[in-house]
């Protein structure tokens, strides 16, 4: 870099790319391209390789082991970073100057950031599972709620993975001083995120929704109906005037050849058609196809198996001509028509969330969203008559309404649910709003109780066929836990029906009649499974006191060369019913890393709590090598709550 410190990458190129330069497709990324995606990282870029593409994996600066040091997601040094990589790696002589940039999650937001500073050399980008706005949608906020589900077990994951010591072999000689000092100006990456509760500069750096226009190289758009970052897909379909194309698999957060629910589909032969045509020019017929292909499916019980439903595709996105339902929230139900504007009382219950499964969910059944039954019993809910003939709802559904609460301030939680014959409620979309926030979320002002407020929400986006004989239901409530942190009270809403709606976004899409190929990679390394990963997740709701536990392990792996690490991770989540103030999450991550140079345990312990004015977290790390100790240090924060 311009700095004098290097990055670290790994390379897969052609033989014959020094006499015949050929395209190329980084990835950037601190997850630790030494240990943490070795393997996927090789079946992915071995086989795009072999297909003409130099691939380069990088670490961001001050992971894994690329020198400096980390200080935030999404940094305006990281960016900057990365849009010298791509002049590096565009004028290294085996490439040809064509350069994209791929990934997903991380490596996917960084690609459409860097893409909007339009560097020189980038010709497109593939982006899975990312985000055009950083506080509407990702692990921190969810409609300016606190996401206690997801925001400390993240900031815990992250802070394990930067505190992890990098390759003794390719930093060289002072690889512990360098270790050290990464450990010594580690973040606590919650303290920034607590201290923005508000849509304010810091999120919207990073956010590509501030300027649309400014990305204008080929845009190729992937996630799943499962994950929560799908709602910018759509958005950015819509707004973005480059050339561009979207595929919303069933998906949770992962990449479409090995996601699950499923099916699965060979993404990487898709990549390569879109490869190849923005960076070989070759005509591959990508850009032939529907701007947005997704999977319709019915509602069904969430689980890890394939889905039943089918590919379907929408020409172009936003539709020409969209088609709406409206239906009235009455006193009594949903209906065509309103009826006399009436009062209605949501019910205040702690214990509603039981069902709500992650927000982020990895695919695996226990973190999808269940039968919302439960939830149902602890929500006031407004039903339809049974269809007589299906629906099938693409996009965003939205709710208009005023809701007034009890307290100065309220939580409004709204979740649009299918019911079966067999009177199974399966979950369609959902979301939250800090009632004091404006609706941009930019704005604070304390409620006054009794006085209704009056506001248009937009549910996640959704694709899903509610067939005739089903009927639709809209339940509110104030809570939501453990995925929404609780206002200080529980607060009691009211809502004025008759003048309230609900409006659903209609799709009359054309089956994708080209089937998708099967999955296909190259060869993996040569590792050993030492321990096989595991996962377990139990909800206790006893005697008024409410409890989640979370637990995964990764399993233990060697890698090539003797390298060998293991990780766990334990979330836990507690209510007591009685009061939201007793509520707390206590996120535990430990790893372990066996390389040539010795042995090392990384062990961190980070506890979020509140009262009525502030947020605490108390965070630990012990780190030892070669069974002594090597580092600790202790985080103790307080951030103002803007949720009352």
């Amino acid at each position: 870099m311009a700095d004098g410190s290097r990055l670290s990458a790994r390379s897969w190129i052609p033989e014959t790319a020094n006499h015949h330069p050929v395209a190329a497709i980084i990835e950037y990324h601190p997850y630790g391209k030494s240990r943490a995606t070795a393997i996927s990282d090789a079946c992915r870029y071995r086989y795009l390789a072999g297909f003409g593409y130099a691939c380069i994996r990088v670490d961001i600066r001050g992971t894994g082991d690329s020198e400096g040091l980390i200080t935030d997601e999404y940094t305006h040094q990281e960016l900057m970073d990365g849009i010298e990589l791509i002049a590096w790696v565009g004028n290294q002589p085996w490439c040809s100057g064509a350069v994209g940039l791929t990934g997903i999650s991380w490596s996917g937001f960084n690609a459409l950031q860097i893409a909007a500073l339009r560097p020189p050399g980038l010709k497109a980008i593939i982006s899975c599972c990312s985000s055009d706005n950083r506080y509407a949608d990702d692990v921190h906020y969810l409609g300016g709620t606190v996401l206690a589900g997801d925001m400390l077990p993240w900031a815990t994951t992250l802070q394990s993975i930067c505190a992890q010591p990098p390759d003794a072999s390719t930093l060289g000689a002072d690889w512990q001083e360098q270790w050290l000092n990464r450990l010594e100006n580690l973040p606590h990456f919650v303290e920034h995120w607590l201290s923005h509760p508000l849509r304010d500069a810091y999120w919207q750096h990073g956010s590509v929704c501030e300027d649309y226009s400014g990305i204008e190289c080929p845009t190729f758009l992937v996630g799943g109906w499962a994950d929560g970052y799908t709602n910018s897909i759509l958005r950015l379909l819509e707004n973005l005037s480059s050339p561009n194309l979207g595929i919303i698999g069933p998906w949770a957060h992962n990449w479409p050849d090995t996601a699950s629910p499923g099916p699965a589909i060979g993404f990487l032969k898709e990549a390569l058609r879109w490869w190849d045509y923005w960076l070989k020019g070759e005509d591959t017929g990508i850009m032939d196809e529907p701007q947005l292909r997704y999977w319709l499916a019915g509602p069904t019980s969430s689980s890890i198996a394939p889905q039943a439903g089918g590919w379907v595709a929408e020409s172009c996105w936003p539709v020409r001509e969209p088609t709406v339902v409206e239906l009235a929230i009455n006193q009594h139900g949903l209906a065509s028509a309103p009826a006399e504007v009436t009062p209605v009382t949501i019910q205040a219950d702690l214990g509603h969330g039981l069902n709500a499964g992650v927000w982020c969910p990895f695919g695996l059944s226990a973190q999808l969203p269940g039968s919302q039954n439960h939830d149902d019993e602890t929500s006031q809910c407004f039903d339809s008559d049974a269809l007589t003939k299906s629906l099938t709802i693409l996009g965003n559904p939205s709710v208009d309404i005023e809701v007034a609460s009890n307290k100065p301030f309220g939580h409004l939680v709204i979740r649009l649910c299918a019911i079966g014959p067999d009177k199974v409620s399966t979950l369609i979309s959902r979301t939250a709003h800090n009632l004091n926030h404006s609706m941009d979320h930019s704005e604070h002002a304390i409620l006054k109780p009794g006085v209704f407020k009056k506001l248009r929400i937009n549910l996640d986006a959704c694709a899903s066929k509610v067939p005739a004989g089903h009927r639709l239901r809209l339940a509110l409530s104030s809570s939501y836990w453990p995925l929404v942190w609780p206002t200080p009270e529980t607060a009691r809403l009211s809502i004025r029906s008759g003048s309230a709606r609900l409006t659903l976004p209609l799709a009359d899409s054309a089956v994708y009649e080209r089937a998708f190929e099967q999955p296909e990679y190259a060869r993996s390394l040569d590792y050993e499974v030492l321990q096989r990963p595991e996962f377990a997740r139990s909800s206790d709701l006893q005697s008024g006191r409410y409890e989640v536990n979370q637990h995964s392990g990764t399993g233990r792996i060697r890698l090539p060369g003797g390298v060998e690490s293991s990780s766990t991770s334990r979330d836990s989540y507690f209510l007591d019913r009685a009061g939201p103030l007793n509520c707390k999450v206590i996120s535990r991550r430990s790893a372990e890393v066996s390389q040539s140079a010795g042995l090392s345990n990384t062990e961190i312990r980070s506890e979020m709590s509140a009262d009525g004015i502030h947020f605490f977290v108390s965070t630990h790390l012990s780190v030892s090598f070669e069974g002594e100790s090597f580092f600790t240090r202790q985080w103790d924060f307080k951030a103002a709550r803007l949720d009352c």
